[in-house]
C-alpha cells in the first residue's frame, strides 16, 4: 500500500495520480503542486495532494454512480 494510500489522500495508483495531476489537472486549470524532487521522483506532502484533491473535486463535481464518500 502506497503512503498517499494509507494517509487517505488518494485511493489510486502512482501512474493514475500523476496523469490526473500532471495531465488533466492544467487543462482544467487546477494549479499542480510542486513538490519535491528526489532522485528521479517527485514527493509531495499530504497537504499538498490533500489541497489539490480538494480543488479536484470541486471542479469536477459529483462523480454519476459513485457515492460522493469513495474518494476520501
Amino acid at each position: 500500500m502506497k503512503w498517499w494510500s494509507r494517509a487517505k489522500v488518494c485511493s489510486t495508483t502512482a501512474p493514475t495520480a500523476r496523469k490526473y495531476m500532471r495531465g488533466h489537472s492544467p487543462k482544467r486549470g487546477i494549479p499542480v503542486p510542486t513538490g519535491k524532487l528526489e532522485g528521479h521522483a517527485t514527493r509531495y506532502t499530504e497537504g499538498e495532494l490533500t489541497t489539490w484533491l480538494a480543488a479536484w473535486q470541486r471542479q469536477a463535481g459529483p462523480t454519476p454512480g459513485r457515492p460522493a464518500n469513495e474518494a476520501e
